[in-house]
C-alpha cells in the first residue's frame, strides 16, 4: 500500500512539473480543474547554497479549502520540505522542483524551480596590526589580530625567535628584549593554527642615559661643631661613587670621602657638594644651615638655705637653653657635706658648717647650678628620764634611763645613781 502511494505521489509530482513548465507556475488537471481550482506558489524559482533553507508559500483559488500538500518532484534526492513549506536544499548541486498540491483537488498543483549550488569552504585569514614597528629595548608594544572566515576570531601569540626575541602575552602585548635586533611577533588563528600573520619588530639599542647625581638630605640644620652624614645617588653610569667637598672650603666645615660633614664653629649657611666620579661635570649640592648651640643655664631654688644638722631641705632646678631638663645632683663637699636625692631632697650632715648642693645639666656638663646650705649644730629636741622619782636605802643605788631626742635622732643612756646622788660606776 505504501509503495503504491509513493509511486502515485511521484507520478503526480512529475505531471505537475511538466504542466508547470508549460503553464508558467500553476496547472489545473481534468475533473476538479474544470471547476476553476488553481494553485500558485511563491517564489516560483530560487537559487540556494547546498544545505540552506527557504520558506515557500502556496495559495489556492476556486475552492473553500485553501490547504495544500508539499512535495519534491525528485524525491529525497532533491532535498526535503516540511508541511509548512520550509524547504531544505540537498548537499548535491542541481536543479530541483518544489510542488504544492491542492488538498481539495490533487490534480491541481504548482511547481517552483530551485537551483542548488555547491557551498564553497570558508578560507580563514589572519592579519596583525601594526605589521611593522620600531621600539626601544625593554619597551612594550600592544598588537591586535583580525581573523576572517571563522566564527572563532581569537589568536594565539608567540615570538618567532623564542625567549631571546622578547615575550608576548596572551592578549598580544609584546615586550622587547634588551638586545637590539629584528624580531617577529606571530598571531595564529585559534580556529586554524596553520593560518597566521607576522609583525616585524625592530628593537633599537637604548640611548645612553645622561649621568645624574642626587644628594640626601638636600637641606639640613645642624649646630656648630656637630656632624651630619650625606649620601649620593648616581644614575646613568655603572660608576656610582662620588667625590665630596665643601663649597666654602675649610671655613664652611669639612666632609669625609664617605660624605660625613662636620660643621665649623661659626654659624652660617654652607654647601656640601657631591660630584660624580664618572662625570665630573655632574654634581648635586646640599645646603647646610649651621646654628650656634643654645646656651644652657641651670639655677636652683632656693639659692641659699639654712637647716639644722641631719634635717632635710628640698631644692628645685630650672634648666634653660635646651629641651632636656635632666640634671645630676651632688654635694660639692662629698659625703661629709650631706646627701641629695635625684629629686633634689638634701639631707644635712651631723656636723655644722656651710655646704653646697650642685645640679649639673646632663646636656652640657659644664653648666650647673649651686645652692649654699648653712647647717646649724645638732639641737636637742627633748630629754626624758625614767624613772622620774625613786628612793633608795643608804648606800644603795638607783638605775635611771635617759632618752634624748635631737635633730639627728634619739639616743638612750642608762646610769646607776647612788643614794647620795653620786654617779655609780
Amino acid at each position: 500500500m505504501t509503495t503504491a502511494r509513493s509511486t502515485w505521489k511521484l507520478g503526480v509530482a512529475l505531471a505537475a512539473f511538466v504542466a508547470a513548465a508549460c503553464s508558467g507556475g500553476s496547472t489545473a488537471r481534468d475533473g476538479p480543474s474544470a471547476q476553476g481550482i488553481a494553485v500558485t506558489i511563491t517564489p516560483d524559482s530560487a537559487t540556494l547554497v547546498a544545505g540552506s533553507q527557504l520558506a515557500f508559500t502556496a495559495s489556492v483559488s476556486g475552492t473553500a479549502d485553501p490547504s495544500t500538500t508539499w512535495s519534491i518532484a525528485e524525491g529525497e534526492a532533491g532535498g526535503s520540505i516540511s508541511a509548512e513549506g520550509l524547504y531544505t536544499a540537498p548537499a548535491s548541486a542541481g536543479s530541483y522542483h518544489v510542488v504544492a498540491t491542492s488538498a481539495a483537488s490533487p490534480q491541481s498543483a504548482a511547481t517552483a524551480t530551485v537551483t542548488v549550488t555547491a557551498s564553497s569552504p570558508q578560507v580563514v585569514t589572519v592579519s596583525v596590526s601594526p605589521s611593522a614597528v620600531t621600539i626601544s629595548a625593554g619597551a612594550s608594544q600592544p598588537f591586535s589580530c583580525e581573523v576572517s572566515g571563522s566564527g572563532d576570531t581569537s589568536c594565539t601569540w608567540t615570538v618567532q625567535e623564542g625567549a631571546s626575541g622578547g615575550a608576548v602575552t596572551s592578549s598580544g602585548v609584546y615586550t622587547a628584549p634588551q638586545k637590539a635586533g629584528t624580531y617577529h611577533v606571530v598571531a595564529a588563528s585559534h580556529a586554524d593554527p596553520t593560518q597566521l600573520a607576522v609583525a616585524a619588530v625592530t628593537v633599537a639599542a637604548p640611548a645612553p642615559l645622561p649621568v645624574g647625581v642626587a644628594v640626601s638630605p638636600l637641606a639640613t640644620t645642624v649646630s656648630t661643631g656637630t656632624s651630619q652624614a650625606f649620601t649620593c645617588t648616581v644614575a646613568g653610569s655603572t660608576n656610582t661613587s662620588c667625590t665630596w667637598s665643601v663649597q666654602e672650603g675649610t671655613a664652611g666645615g669639612r666632609v669625609t670621602s664617605a660624605g660625613v660633614y662636620t660643621a665649623p664653629q661659626a654659624a652660617g649657611t654652607y654647601h656640601v657638594v657631591a660630584k660624580s666620579s664618572a662625570d665630573a661635570t655632574k654634581s648635586a649640592t646640599a645646603t647646610v644651615t649651621v646654628t650656634a648651640p643654645p646656651v644652657v643655664s641651670v639655677s636652683l631654688a632656693p639659692s641659699t638655705a639654712s637647716v639644722d644638722a641631719c634635717q632635710t631641705r628640698t631644692f628645685t632646678v630650672s634648666v634653660t637653653g635646651t629641651s632636656n631638663s635632666a640634671v645630676t645632683w651632688s654635694v660639692q663637699e662629698g659625703a661629709s657635706g650631706g646627701t641629695v636625692t635625684s629629686g633634689g631632697v638634701y639631707r644635712a650632715p651631723a656636723t655644722a658648717g656651710t655646704y653646697r648642693v650642685v645640679a649639673t645639666s646632663q646636656v652640657d656638663s659644664t653648666k650647673s647650678g649651686v645652692a649654699t646650705v648653712t647647717v646649724g649644730a645638732e639641737k636637742v629636741l627633748s630629754v626624758a628620764v625614767n624613772p622620774q622619782q625613786a628612793s633608795a636605802q643608804t648606800g644603795g643605788t638607783v638605775q635611771f634611763t635617759a632618752t634624748v631626742t635631737t635633730t639627728c635622732g634619739t639616743f638612750t643612756q642608762t646610769q646607776a645613781v647612788a643614794a647620795n646622788g653620786a654617779l655609780a660606776n
